[in-house]
C-alpha cells in the first residue's frame, strides 16, 4: 500500500470508475501527446539513437502538459472547450520541437544546399 498519510477504502466498482475516467483523461489527450511522441521519435532516431524510449518519455510528458492545460482550462469555465484547448500546448511544443534539417556546409560550386535534398 502507498503511504498516503490515509487510507483510501475504495470498492471494486469505484476502483473501475476511476480506471475508466483515467482512460478518458488520456484518450482525451491523445492528439497533442502522440504527436509529441512522434516527435520525440524522430529527434531519436535522427541523433542516431533508437526512438522508442524517446518516444514514450514525450509522449508521457505530451499526456501531463494536456492533462494540466485541460484541468487549467476547466477551472476557468471553459467546459467541453477545454478538451481542444488542452491540445495546444502539446501541439505548440510538437511544432517547435520538431528537428530540422541541418544546412550543408558550402559545396565546391559554392552553392549551399539542404543535406538530402533532390536537386539536381
Amino acid at each position: 500500500m502507498i503511504p498516503l498519510g490515509f487510507e483510501m477504502h475504495l470498492s471494486p466498482v469505484e476502483q473501475a470508475v476511476l480506471l475508466v475516467i483515467l482512460g478518458l483523461l488520456a484518450a482525451a489527450a491523445l492528439p497533442s501527446s502522440l504527436t509529441l511522441a512522434v516527435v520525440g521519435s524522430v529527434r531519436a532516431q535522427r541523433s542516431g539513437r533508437p526512438g522508442l524510449g524517446n518516444g514514450i518519455w514525450y509522449w508521457f510528458w505530451g499526456t501531463a502538459l494536456s492533462w494540466a492545460a485541460m484541468v487549467g482550462a476547466f477551472n476557468l469555465d471553459l467546459g467541453w472547450y477545454s478538451i481542444p484547448v488542452g491540445w495546444l500546448p502539446g501541439l505548440a511544443a510538437a511544432a517547435l520541437l520538431w528537428p530540422r534539417r541541418p544546412e550543408a556546409p558550402a559545396g565546391p560550386a559554392g552553392q549551399i544546399g539542404r543535406v538530402g535534398s533532390r536537386r539536381r
